[in-house]
């Protein structure tokens, strides 16, 4: 059996193919060198400024931030005495509370703070009180929610705090 390999050319491709594929490869690079050396610059893509938090003109002292939030918590108090509020929305207003008071004080930014972010923040009073917070709060049934109870303890935390 004989067996014959026939080779093709080099060149007897298609002229029109690799005309093509030539000029996709030195297209570009000559309208780069055009671009560069022209000077033409793409535009820049504009920053959004952050809008800027105002601040506060006068510094409050402890204690006056202390009063407001216990005027708060008394609010909250009122409004869960009078069945304005629910268990869970008390609960939120608690922590939201909460949060706002030790972000103030401390200047810890508390209200974006999960659990186990707070706890690594070494104030136990603060942990504490979260967590107490968190199943009745976060849950739509709130049957073992204690919520006296738990504005007394915020109560506490926020006069107790150093």
């Amino acid at each position: 059996m004989p067996i014959s390999v026939n080779l093709q050319d080099m060149f007897s491709y298609s002229l029109l193919l690799t005309i093509g594929l030539g000029l996709l490869v030195v297209v570009p690079i000559v309208l780069l060198l055009i671009v560069k050396l022209k000077g033409y610059k793409l535009p820049k893509k504009k920053k959004k400024n952050k809008p800027v938090q105002p601040k506060p003109v006068t510094k409050r002292t402890s204690d006056q931030i202390r009063a407001n939030y216990l005027k708060i918590i008394s609010e909250i108090e009122k409004n869960y005495n009078n069945k304005s509020i629910d268990d869970r929305e008390a609960y939120l207003q608690l922590s939201s509370a909460v949060r706002g008071f030790v972000q103030e004080m401390t200047g810890v930014r508390a209200m974006n703070l999960t659990l186990h972010e707070i706890s690594g923040l070494g104030m136990p009073s603060l942990h504490n009180l979260i967590a107490e917070f968190y199943r009745p709060e976060f849950s739509f049934e709130s049957d073992d929610a204690n919520t006296p109870k738990s504005i007394a303890d915020a109560r506490t935390v926020v006069e107790k705090w150093n």
